[in-house]
C-alpha cells in the first residue's frame, strides 16, 4: 500500500518531469527559432537583393521604353512645327514680294521691315506651341494607368502607396522615378509584396519581442519575489516580537525568580521565550533588511545579462561609445601636449569644468587624463568583444542532448547547465556542487549555473562520469 510520503514523492517526481519537458521544449522551440531567424534574414537579404536587381532592370527597360516614346512624340511634334515653319516662311515671302511692288521707297521699306517682323512673331508663336503640345503629349502618357502599364504587377501596391509623391522630371518619367524609389527601398517592395521571407522574418521578430518581454518580466518577477519575501520575513519579526511583549508583560516589571516557590519553573520557561522570541525577532529583522537590499540591487541592476535576448546588441553598443570615448581621450591628451590646450580641448567639447581638472597637475605634477585610464578602458574594450564572440558562438552552437545517469538528469535549458536529482543529495554533494558554481534554484527545481563547456564538465565530474 503506497504511503503518504510515498505518494507525495511520486507527485514531486511528476512535476519534475512536466517541468523538464517544458524546458526542453522551450530549449528544442528556442534552438528553432534562432536558426529560423537566421534562415529568415538570409532568404530576406536575397529577396532584397533580387528585389533590388529586378527593379533596377525594370527601371531600365521603362527608360528605355519611355525615351522611344519621347522620341516618337518628338519626331511627330518636329514635324508638325517644321510644316508650320514653311507655311509661315511661304507668308512672309507673299508679304515681301507684295512689298516689293510699292514704288514708294518709304513705304516699301516699311512694308518690308512689318513682314519680317510678323515672321519672327509667327516663328516665335510656332516653337513655343511646339514646346506646348510636346510637353501636353508627354504628360498625357504618363496617368496612373499608363504607370501600372509599364511597370511589374507586383509592384502595383506599392505604387497605390506612394503615387501621389511620384512625380514626373525632364530627365525621367513617372514610371522611371517609381522604379528608382523602388530599388532604393527593397524593404518596402517585399512588404508590399508580402514576399514569405518578410513575413516570416516579421512573425520572428514578434516572437523575439516576446522572448525579450518574458526576459524582462522574468527579472520583474525575481524582484517581485525579493520584496515579498522580505515583507514575509518582516511579518514574522514583528509577530516573533509582539509575542515576546506579550509575554514579557505577564511578569511584573523588576520581578525576581522566586526561588523554591511554583512559579520558578514557569517565570524562568517565561524569561527564555521573551530572550528567544527577541533574538528570533533581530534575526529575521536583519535576514529581511539583507532581502529588501537584494531587491533593490536587482531592480537598479543595469548590468547586461547573457540571458537578455537583445545581449549582443547591447554590448555592441556598449563597445562603441567605450571605443569613443578612448579616442576622445587619446585626442584631449594630444591636444594638451600642444601649444593651444584649453581651445583645442573646447573644440572637442569638453565642458570648462573638465578643462580645468585635467590641465591640474596631479601629485606627480602629471596633466591630462592618467595612462591607467586609457588601459583600462582598452582593457575593458577586449573583454567586451571577447564577450560578445563568446555570446555568437554560444548562439550558433547546438545544445548538447541530455544526459541520464541512472536517475539524475543533465541538461542545459534557458542558458543553464541543470542537474535534476530524485531526492536531496547528500551534505557531501551538495558542498561539491557549490564548489563547482552550482546553486539550487527552487522555481526549476535543480541544481544549475551558467552554461558553458566547463559546467558540462563539472557537472559530470561530480557525478563520476568525468575524470
Amino acid at each position: 500500500m503506497t504511503t503518504h510520503a510515498e505518494a507525495k514523492r511520486q507527485r514531486r517526481e511528476l512535476w519534475r518531469d512536466i517541468r523538464r519537458d517544458e524546458r526542453r521544449q522551450a530549449r528544442e522551440k528556442v534552438s528553432h527559432l534562432k536558426e529560423a531567424v537566421r534562415e529568415a534574414r538570409r532568404r530576406r537579404s536575397e529577396a532584397l537583393a533580387a528585389a533590388k536587381e529586378q527593379c533596377r532592370s525594370d527601371r531600365i527597360a521603362a527608360r528605355q521604353r519611355a525615351r522611344a516614346a519621347r522620341t516618337r512624340i518628338a519626331d511627330e511634334v518636329r514635324l508638325a512645327v517644321e510644316a508650320e515653319h514653311a507655311a509661315a516662311r511661304e507668308a512672309c515671302a507673299e508679304r515681301s514680294r507684295a512689298a516689293e511692288q510699292i514704288k514708294d521707297d518709304i513705304v516699301r521699306t516699311r512694308a518690308e521691315l512689318h513682314a519680317e517682323r510678323e515672321h519672327k512673331k509667327e516663328l516665335g508663336r510656332i516653337d513655343q506651341s511646339g514646346r506646348r503640345r510636346l510637353r501636353a503629349a508627354l504628360r498625357a502618357g504618363e496617368t496612373d494607368a499608363d504607370v501600372r502599364q509599364q511597370v511589374p504587377a507586383a509592384l502595383h501596391p506599392l505604387f497605390e502607396e506612394v503615387k501621389h509623391r511620384i512625380e514626373a522630371t525632364p530627365e525621367a518619367s513617372r514610371a522611371e522615378q517609381f522604379l528608382r524609389h523602388a530599388e532604393t527601398h527593397p524593404e518596402a517592395v517585399l512588404a508590399a509584396m508580402e514576399h514569405p521571407a518578410e513575413t516570416e522574418l516579421r512573425d520572428l521578430e514578434r516572437e523575439h519581442a516576446a522572448a525579450v518581454r518574458a526576459y524582462e518580466g522574468k527579472k520583474a518577477a525575481r524582484v517581485d519575489r525579493l520584496r515579498s519575501r522580505a515583507a514575509r520575513l518582516e511579518e514574522e519579526s514583528e509577530s516573533a516580537e509582539r509575542r515576546a511583549r506579550q509575554v514579557s508583560e505577564g511578569i511584573a516589571l523588576g520581578q525576581p525568580i522566586l526561588v523554591g516557590h511554583h512559579s520558578e519553573k514557569r517565570h524562568r520557561r517565561d524569561i527564555e521565550r521573551i530572550h528567544q522570541g527577541f533574538g528570533k525577532a533581530a534575526e529575521l529583522r536583519t535576514e529581511a533588511q539583507a532581502v529588501s537590499r537584494r531587491a533593490s540591487a536587482a531592480e537598479e541592476n543595469r548590468a547586461i545579462s547573457s540571458d537578455d535576448p537583445n545581449a549582443v546588441p547591447k554590448l555592441e553598443e556598449k563597445l562603441q561609445k567605450l571605443e569613443q570615448d578612448r579616442a576622445r581621450t587619446v585626442a584631449a591628451n594630444k591636444a594638451i601636449r600642444s601649444g593651444r590646450a584649453r581651445e583645442a580641448l573646447a573644440e572637442l567639447g569638453f565642458p570648462e569644468r573638465l578643462i580645468e581638472q585635467v590641465l591640474t597637475p596631479d601629485p606627480l605634477g602629471h596633466v591630462g587624463f592618467p595612462a591607467y585610464a586609457l588601459s583600462n578602458a582598452s582593457g575593458e574594450i577586449g573583454r567586451l568583444r571577447r564577450r560578445i564572440t563568446e555570446l555568437r558562438a554560444r548562439a550558433e552552437r547546438p545544445t548538447p542532448p541530455p544526459v541520464e545517469l541512472g536517475r539524475v538528469r543533465i541538461e542545459e535549458a534557458e542558458d543553464r547547465v541543470r542537474i535534476f536529482f530524485p531526492d536531496k543529495p547528500v551534505d557531501a554533494l551538495r558542498t561539491e556542487l557549490k564548489r563547482a558554481g552550482f546553486h539550487w534554484s527552487p522555481q526549476v527545481g535543480a541544481w544549475q549555473r551558467q552554461a558553458s563547456n566547463q559546467a558540462w564538465y563539472q557537472a559530470k565530474r561530480i557525478l563520476g562520469t568525468e575524470p
